[in-house]
């Protein structure tokens, strides 16, 4: 019984963008789903892919939320401002 090192998660390819990191939440969702008895072996690696998967959406979603105040705060400033 041999153990596969190279299938840690620290060797596959970390997601970059919001929409890889997206797909990789939703495909290990799917894989837990549809498996018909718990796989525990593999449960691991699909949690911590999934949770390095989640940082990446939720540091996305927060700098576009950061984006959207800022350009939000600077609209109203300028709309407040009176015209001449």
């Amino acid at each position: 019984m041999s153990t596969k090192s190279s299938s840690s998660p620290n060797n596959a390819k970390a997601p970059k963008t919001f929409q890889e990191a997206y797909g990789v939440l939703q495909a290990n969702a799917e894989a837990l789903r549809s498996q018909r008895e718990p796989d525990l072996d593999g449960l691991l690696t699909l949690v911590q892919q999934s949770m390095v998967a989640y940082e990446v959406c939720k540091e996305k979603i927060e700098s576009v939320e950061k984006a959207l105040a800022a350009t939000l705060a600077e609209a109203e400033d300028d709309a407040s401002e009176p015209s001449e």
